[in-house]
Protein backbone atom coordinates (compact mmCIF):
# COMPACT_ATOMS: atom_id res chain seq x y z
CA UNK A 1 0.00 0.00 0.00
CA UNK A 2 2.34 2.26 0.81
CA UNK A 3 4.12 1.68 -2.58
CA UNK A 4 1.07 2.47 -4.24
CA UNK A 5 0.87 -1.16 -5.64
CA UNK A 6 -2.84 -1.08 -5.43
CA UNK A 7 -3.39 -4.40 -7.07
CA UNK A 8 -1.52 -6.24 -5.34
CA UNK A 9 -2.14 -4.47 -1.78
CA UNK A 10 -6.46 -5.11 -3.04
CA UNK A 11 -4.81 -9.25 -4.04
CA UNK A 12 -2.90 -9.62 -0.49
CA UNK A 13 -5.68 -7.65 1.49
CA UNK A 14 -8.36 -9.99 0.05
CA UNK A 15 -6.98 -12.84 0.74
CA UNK A 16 -6.33 -11.98 4.60
CA UNK A 17 -9.88 -11.48 4.69
CA UNK A 18 -10.62 -14.92 3.69
CA UNK A 19 -8.08 -16.53 5.93
CA UNK A 20 -9.73 -15.02 8.46
CA UNK A 21 -13.58 -15.66 7.48
CA UNK A 22 -14.26 -18.13 10.31
CA UNK A 23 -11.70 -16.72 12.78
CA UNK A 24 -12.33 -13.86 15.63
CA UNK A 25 -14.37 -10.92 15.74
CA UNK A 26 -10.94 -9.20 16.01
CA UNK A 27 -9.07 -10.15 12.70
CA UNK A 28 -12.03 -10.21 10.76
CA UNK A 29 -12.26 -6.82 11.73
CA UNK A 30 -8.33 -5.92 10.77
CA UNK A 31 -8.85 -7.36 7.70
CA UNK A 32 -11.67 -5.49 6.31
CA UNK A 33 -10.16 -2.14 7.87
CA UNK A 34 -7.02 -2.86 5.96
CA UNK A 35 -9.28 -3.49 2.89
CA UNK A 36 -11.40 -0.49 3.00
CA UNK A 37 -7.76 1.49 3.76
CA UNK A 38 -6.94 0.08 0.14
CA UNK A 39 -9.94 0.64 -1.73
CA UNK A 40 -9.79 4.45 -0.23
CA UNK A 41 -6.08 4.54 -1.66
CA UNK A 42 -7.88 3.75 -5.32
CA UNK A 43 -11.18 6.14 -4.20
CA UNK A 44 -13.25 2.86 -5.24
CA UNK A 45 -16.32 4.62 -2.51
CA UNK A 46 -18.68 1.61 -3.03
CA UNK A 47 -16.40 -0.83 -2.10
CA UNK A 48 -15.08 0.90 0.87
CA UNK A 49 -18.52 1.70 2.00
CA UNK A 50 -19.69 -2.51 1.50
CA UNK A 51 -16.31 -3.43 3.71
CA UNK A 52 -16.90 -0.42 6.90
CA UNK A 53 -20.50 -1.45 7.02
CA UNK A 54 -19.38 -5.35 7.65
CA UNK A 55 -17.71 -4.24 11.06
CA UNK A 56 -20.04 -3.80 13.84
CA UNK A 57 -19.27 -0.40 16.14
CA UNK A 58 -20.41 -1.62 19.02
CA UNK A 59 -18.05 -4.61 18.99
CA UNK A 60 -15.33 -2.27 19.30
CA UNK A 61 -17.06 0.29 21.47
CA UNK A 62 -17.60 -1.93 24.60
CA UNK A 63 -14.23 -3.78 23.76
CA UNK A 64 -11.21 -1.83 25.10
CA UNK A 65 -8.89 -4.54 23.27
CA UNK A 66 -10.77 -2.80 19.88
CA UNK A 67 -9.82 0.94 21.03
CA UNK A 68 -7.20 1.23 18.38
CA UNK A 69 -8.93 -0.14 15.53
CA UNK A 70 -11.67 2.24 16.52
CA UNK A 71 -9.98 4.63 15.77
CA UNK A 72 -8.96 3.34 12.11
CA UNK A 73 -12.63 2.65 11.81
CA UNK A 74 -13.81 6.74 12.56
CA UNK A 75 -10.86 7.85 10.17
CA UNK A 76 -11.99 5.38 7.52
CA UNK A 77 -15.34 6.64 7.39
CA UNK A 78 -14.01 10.30 7.29
CA UNK A 79 -11.92 9.89 4.54
CA UNK A 80 -14.72 8.36 2.62
CA UNK A 81 -16.95 10.84 3.38
CA UNK A 82 -14.65 14.16 2.52
CA UNK A 83 -14.22 12.09 -0.69
CA UNK A 84 -17.51 11.96 -1.85
CA UNK A 85 -17.58 16.27 -1.01
CA UNK A 86 -20.15 15.54 2.31
CA UNK A 87 -18.00 17.10 4.79
CA UNK A 88 -20.59 18.05 7.67
CA UNK A 89 -20.51 14.00 7.94
CA UNK A 90 -16.75 13.74 7.38
CA UNK A 91 -16.50 15.97 10.68
CA UNK A 92 -18.59 13.42 12.73
CA UNK A 93 -16.59 10.87 12.31
CA UNK A 94 -13.27 12.62 12.52
CA UNK A 95 -14.16 14.67 15.78
CA UNK A 96 -15.00 10.56 17.28
CA UNK A 97 -11.52 9.93 16.42
CA UNK A 98 -10.19 12.52 17.53
CA UNK A 99 -11.89 12.00 21.07
CA UNK A 100 -10.40 8.10 20.87
CA UNK A 101 -6.61 9.13 19.41
CA UNK A 102 -6.34 11.91 22.77
CA UNK A 103 -7.73 9.00 24.72
CA UNK A 104 -5.41 6.02 23.75
CA UNK A 105 -1.96 8.57 22.80
CA UNK A 106 -2.87 12.21 24.43
CA UNK A 107 -2.32 14.99 22.72
CA UNK A 108 1.39 14.79 21.66
CA UNK A 109 1.34 11.72 19.13
CA UNK A 110 1.27 11.72 15.42
CA UNK A 111 -2.15 10.11 15.38
CA UNK A 112 -3.54 12.48 17.71
CA UNK A 113 -1.88 15.28 15.37
CA UNK A 114 -3.06 13.93 12.04
CA UNK A 115 -6.93 13.97 13.60
CA UNK A 116 -6.34 17.80 14.86
CA UNK A 117 -5.09 18.16 11.38
CA UNK A 118 -8.10 16.45 9.50
CA UNK A 119 -10.57 18.80 11.80
CA UNK A 120 -8.90 21.85 11.01
CA UNK A 121 -9.15 21.20 7.10
CA UNK A 122 -12.99 20.04 7.78
CA UNK A 123 -13.56 22.78 9.84
CA UNK A 124 -12.61 24.97 6.76
CA UNK A 125 -14.67 23.15 4.34
CA UNK A 126 -17.58 23.79 7.17
CA UNK A 127 -16.60 27.69 6.92
CA UNK A 128 -16.18 27.46 10.70
CA UNK A 129 -12.61 29.44 10.68
CA UNK A 130 -11.81 29.98 14.30
CA UNK A 131 -12.55 26.44 14.83
CA UNK A 132 -9.73 25.36 12.14
CA UNK A 133 -7.63 27.24 13.53
CA UNK A 134 -7.64 26.36 17.18
CA UNK A 135 -7.42 22.86 15.84
CA UNK A 136 -4.42 23.42 12.97
CA UNK A 137 -2.39 25.77 15.79
CA UNK A 138 -2.66 22.60 18.34
CA UNK A 139 -1.47 20.23 14.94
CA UNK A 140 1.35 22.36 14.53
CA UNK A 141 2.32 23.28 18.08
CA UNK A 142 2.54 19.45 18.69
CA UNK A 143 3.86 18.38 15.83
CA UNK A 144 6.81 20.91 16.09
CA UNK A 145 7.31 19.11 19.61
CA UNK A 146 7.13 15.49 18.58
CA UNK A 147 9.79 16.50 15.20
CA UNK A 148 11.72 19.48 16.06
CA UNK A 149 13.91 19.10 12.43
CA UNK A 150 10.61 19.23 10.57
CA UNK A 151 8.71 16.75 8.66
CA UNK A 152 6.37 16.19 6.00
CA UNK A 153 2.99 16.36 8.37
CA UNK A 154 4.61 19.54 9.38
CA UNK A 155 4.39 20.57 5.53
CA UNK A 156 0.49 19.74 5.56
CA UNK A 157 0.02 21.34 8.38
CA UNK A 158 2.04 24.60 7.49
CA UNK A 159 0.15 24.55 3.95
CA UNK A 160 -3.29 23.95 5.75
CA UNK A 161 -2.65 26.94 7.74
CA UNK A 162 -1.56 29.16 4.89
CA UNK A 163 -4.52 28.49 3.14
CA UNK A 164 -6.93 29.36 5.94
CA UNK A 165 -5.20 32.43 6.66
CA UNK A 166 -5.51 32.97 2.67
CA UNK A 167 -9.64 32.53 2.71
CA UNK A 168 -9.75 35.06 5.23
CA UNK A 169 -7.49 37.70 3.43
CA UNK A 170 -4.44 37.50 5.61
CA UNK A 171 -1.97 37.24 2.67
CA UNK A 172 0.90 37.98 4.14
CA UNK A 173 1.18 35.19 7.10
CA UNK A 174 -0.21 32.95 4.26
CA UNK A 175 2.68 33.34 1.88
CA UNK A 176 4.81 32.23 5.07
CA UNK A 177 3.00 29.16 5.95
CA UNK A 178 2.24 28.07 2.41
CA UNK A 179 6.50 28.40 1.39
CA UNK A 180 7.32 26.74 4.63
CA UNK A 181 5.33 23.79 3.82
CA UNK A 182 6.44 23.67 0.31
CA UNK A 183 9.52 23.82 1.50
CA UNK A 184 9.64 20.76 3.90
CA UNK A 185 7.14 18.72 1.55
CA UNK A 186 10.29 18.97 -1.13
CA UNK A 187 12.84 17.98 1.54
CA UNK A 188 10.53 15.07 2.86
CA UNK A 189 7.86 14.39 0.04
CA UNK A 190 9.75 14.91 -2.98
CA UNK A 191 9.89 17.24 -5.60
CA UNK A 192 7.49 15.27 -7.65
CA UNK A 193 4.95 14.05 -5.16
CA UNK A 194 1.63 15.76 -5.00
CA UNK A 195 1.89 17.20 -2.12
CA UNK A 196 4.29 19.67 -3.39
CA UNK A 197 2.43 19.85 -6.45
CA UNK A 198 -0.79 21.25 -4.19
CA UNK A 199 1.54 23.26 -2.11
CA UNK A 200 3.26 24.81 -5.75
CA UNK A 201 -0.53 25.95 -6.73
CA UNK A 202 -1.97 27.37 -3.20
CA UNK A 203 1.72 29.28 -4.01
CA UNK A 204 0.94 29.97 -7.16
CA UNK A 205 -2.89 31.52 -6.68
CA UNK A 206 -1.54 33.70 -3.76
CA UNK A 207 0.83 34.93 -6.09
CA UNK A 208 -2.32 35.28 -8.47
CA UNK A 209 -4.56 36.97 -6.34
CA UNK A 210 -1.85 40.19 -5.34
CA UNK A 211 -1.17 40.26 -9.19
CA UNK A 212 2.32 39.01 -9.33
CA UNK A 213 1.88 36.83 -12.38
CA UNK A 214 5.35 36.21 -13.77
CA UNK A 215 6.29 34.96 -10.13
CA UNK A 216 2.54 33.02 -10.26
CA UNK A 217 3.56 31.30 -13.84
CA UNK A 218 6.91 30.09 -12.81
CA UNK A 219 5.05 27.93 -9.70
CA UNK A 220 2.29 27.05 -12.05
CA UNK A 221 4.77 25.42 -14.84
CA UNK A 222 6.84 23.85 -12.08
CA UNK A 223 3.98 22.20 -11.12
CA UNK A 224 3.12 20.71 -14.20
CA UNK A 225 6.46 19.52 -14.85
CA UNK A 226 5.67 17.53 -11.15
CA UNK A 227 2.94 15.69 -12.58
CA UNK A 228 4.23 12.71 -13.74
CA UNK A 229 1.70 10.12 -13.56
CA UNK A 230 -2.66 9.77 -14.15
CA UNK A 231 -3.99 9.32 -11.02
CA UNK A 232 -7.12 10.80 -10.24
CA UNK A 233 -5.92 13.39 -7.96
CA UNK A 234 -2.82 14.30 -10.26
CA UNK A 235 -5.59 14.87 -12.90
CA UNK A 236 -7.59 17.34 -10.90
CA UNK A 237 -4.29 18.91 -9.95
CA UNK A 238 -3.49 19.39 -13.66
CA UNK A 239 -6.79 20.55 -14.64
CA UNK A 240 -6.94 23.46 -11.75
CA UNK A 241 -3.47 24.41 -13.47
CA UNK A 242 -4.58 25.01 -16.98
CA UNK A 243 -7.84 26.95 -15.58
Amino acid sequence: LKLNNWSDAEKYALLALETVENSTDYHKIMARLQLAKVYLAQEKLRDVHKQLSCVDEQVLLVNSIYKKYLMYYYNAWGVYYRIKGEFASAYKFVEKELHVTTEIFGEKNIHTVTANNNMGILSHQLNKPKVAWEHLQRALNNVRQIHPEGSALEGQICNNIGTLLLSLNSCVKAEEMIRKGLELRVKYNGEKSTETVESLINLGWLLYTENKYDEALVLYNRALRNINDVSSENTRYAATIYN
